[in-house]
């Protein structure tokens, strides 16, 4: 949990920006009404009293990772199915501090989850952000409108007289199927000519609302996660919900790098070719339009893996004058044209396998895989660079490496 809010803390660091602030130098910090003026929550169409049904009797205690180690008691509103919020930008607002001034409002939506590590409160779990979803580590809140900007944020900037929408499925999509979990709205207001990626906080005051799902909503997530894990096991007949794969075969479906072999099958066992592996990691990667000529003599336009073969060429991860495409995927193969899609990392030491040599050109490959939990060999000491690997495998190593 330390190294996870380590790496949020960096996160966020590296999201904010390390740029000068730039705001009038008489600026002095709002106060807390003044930031309450400068936006309205509508609920379900109606407005909502801030100091109302968000500040309810019902309370927790989370763990402010920002500010040290502090157990901060809270009050948190309850989410129903039905729930979605509005939330507009007056516009102009006269501030005590500052006089009047048009601010922009910044808002994200972060998640804390009950810890078992920490110690009770007057006999109650206290919530833990272990991870925050606002800058984009998840597609959420307010469908179709949030994208990853250049700083990496995936927050939204709302300008006066603007709104923007939170629906319940962006509750929804941030639980990481624990649905036992709290609801960090945080709304920000921006002092002219300050950005939302300034290193100080001056310029901003912020407001914070906290949210937890009632059982009906509780209930209807459950179900949603419980029809999508079906969706595999119903679909293809030689993919069962216990199998090794049946995870991965469910990513690689949904992500649609793979759509199986017909209709209702996947051939989990049937031998992966050169062709279907770097034609699944080009799909997980975007599918991006090759630029280069076809450098290779035995393939076509035509071919489905046309354009996976020429950006696999353009990324190194293959070579020649002739691509092989009915090549059985072996197993130093896969990991190879995994670990050069990655940028080729240097591991911090040498597999340990008796039957991967020093010397062999994939053996920084299997080091990095083995690191990365992609694999841990077949046993017995050996990795079987040769051993050829099959449908399921080669979904297994992708969900791995990249889900």
């Amino acid at each position: 949990m330390k190294k996870n809010l380590l790496s949020l803390a960096l996160a966020l660091v590296i999201c904010l920006g390390l740029t000068v602030p730039v705001f009038a130098t008489d600026w002095k910090e709002a106060a807390l009404g003044d930031i309450s003026g400068t936006f309205t929550i509508m609920r379900n169409g109606t407005v909502d009293e801030k100091s109302g049904i968000y500040l309810s009797e019902k309370k927790a205690y989370i763990l402010n990772w920002f500010e040290g180690d502090d157990k901060t008691e809270i009050n948190y509103a309850v989410v129903a199915p039905t729930d979605t919020w509005v939330i507009g930008n007056t516009g102009s607002k006269t501030l005590t501090a500052s006089g009047n001034a048009i601010y922009s409002i910044n808002i994200w939506l972060g998640t804390y989850w009950p810890s078992d590590e920490l110690e009770k409160v007057d006999g109650e779990a206290v919530y833990e952000g272990g991870s925050s979803n606002w800058w984009g580590d998840h597609d959420h809140f307010v469908d179709g409108m949030l994208e990853r900007d250049e700083h990496g944020c995936n927050s939204v900037l709302v300008k006066p007289g603007e709104t923007t929408t939170i629906p319940f499925s962006a509750f929804a999509q941030m639980t990481n199927g624990n649905t036992d979990c709290i609801y960090k709205l945080t709304i920000r207001a921006l002092y002219p000519g300050v950005s939302q990626y300034e290193d100080s906080f001056e310029g901003m005051v912020e407001q914070h609302f906290y949210f937890k799902l009632d059982s009906d909503a509780k209930s209807a997530i459950d179900k949603e996660v419980e029809k999508d894990s079906a969706i595999v096991t119903n679909k293809f007949a030689d993919v069962k919900s216990d199998d090794y794969f049946a995870d991965a075969v469910q990513w690689a479906v949904e992500r649609n790098i793979t759509s199986g072999t017909s209709e209702t099958t996947f051939s989990p066992g049937e031998t992966c070719s050169k062709a279907q592996i770097l034609t699944f990691l080009w799909r997980a990667n975007g599918s991006p339009e090759p630029t280069a000529a076809n450098p290779f003599a035995d393939i076509k336009t035509a071919d489905y893996f046309y354009k996976a073969a020429l950006w696999a060429a353009e990324k190194g991860l293959v070579s020649d004058s002739t691509f092989g495409p009915n090549t059985d995927c072996t197993r130093a193969m896969t990991v190879e044209y995994l670990w050069k899609a990655a940028g080729s990392p240097a591991p911090t030491s040498k597999a340990s396998f008796t039957d991967v040599p020093d010397n062999a050109e994939y053996a920084q490959a299997v080091a990095w895989a083995v690191e990365n939990e992609i694999t841990s060999g077949t046993g017995g000491g050996n990795f079987s660079p040769a051993a050829t690997c099959t449908r399921g495998q080669i979904v297994t190593f992708l969900h791995r490496t990249m889900g």
